[in-house]
C-alpha cells in the first residue's frame, strides 16, 4: 500500500518522487552508447546535447531548487553537492535518488508549514525568477517532466539513426 505524505508540501513531494521515478525508469532502460551519443549537435546549450548531459542538468537543477529552499529558510545549510560525471543510466539513477533524498531532508525542516506560509515565502531563483514555496516544487516537478520528455524524443532520434 502505497504511503501518502501529509499535506501540501508532502503532496508535491510525493508528485516529484513519481516524476523522477517515472524518469529513472526511462533511463534504465537506454543502453550506455545511446546514453552518451549525442542526440542535438546544433544546440547552444550544453546541458541539451545528449542524454547524459540532460541528465547531469536535471540532477544538479534539484540540488538547486533545494539549495533554494534552504537558504530561504535558514534551517539547514545548502551544500555544495559535486558529483561525478554520469557515464550510463545507472550514475544518473544514482544521482537522481540521492537528489531526491536531499530534497526530501530539505523540505522536513518546513514540512508543516500553513498555506499561508507556503505561498507568502517568496524564493528568488538563477535569474531573477520569483516563486513560492508551491511554486518551487510545482516548478521542480514540471523541470523533470519536461526533460523526460526530451530524454524519449532524444532516443527516438538516436533509434532512427
Amino acid at each position: 500500500m502505497k504511503i501518502f505524505r501529509e499535506g501540501a508540501t508532502g503532496a508535491l513531494l510525493d508528485e516529484y518522487e513519481k516524476a523522477v521515478g517515472e524518469y529513472m525508469e526511462l533511463l534504465q532502460q537506454i543502453p550506455d552508447a545511446r546514453f552518451t551519443a549525442i542526440a542535438d549537435a546544433q544546440t547552444d546549450d550544453i546541458d541539451c546535447r545528449s542524454i547524459q548531459t540532460v541528465s547531469q542538468h536535471v540532477v544538479a537543477s534539484g540540488y538547486g531548487y533545494a539549495n533554494h529552499l534552504r537558504r530561504h529558510f535558514k534551517h539547514l545549510e545548502p551544500e555544495q553537492v559535486q558529483f561525478p560525471s554520469f557515464q550510463d543510466a545507472e550514475m544518473a539513477c544514482t544521482g537522481l535518488s540521492n537528489m531526491l533524498k536531499y530534497t526530501e531532508k530539505t523540505l522536513q525542516g518546513i514540512w508543516n508549514l500553513s498555506f499561508e506560509d507556503v505561498v507568502s515565502n517568496r524564493v528568488t531563483l538563477w535569474g531573477g525568477q520569483v516563486f513560492d514555496v508551491e511554486q518551487l516544487l510545482e516548478h521542480a516537478i514540471v523541470h523533470v517532466l519536461r526533460h523526460r520528455r526530451q530524454t524519449e524524443r532524444f532516443l527516438q532520434l538516436l533509434q532512427q539513426a
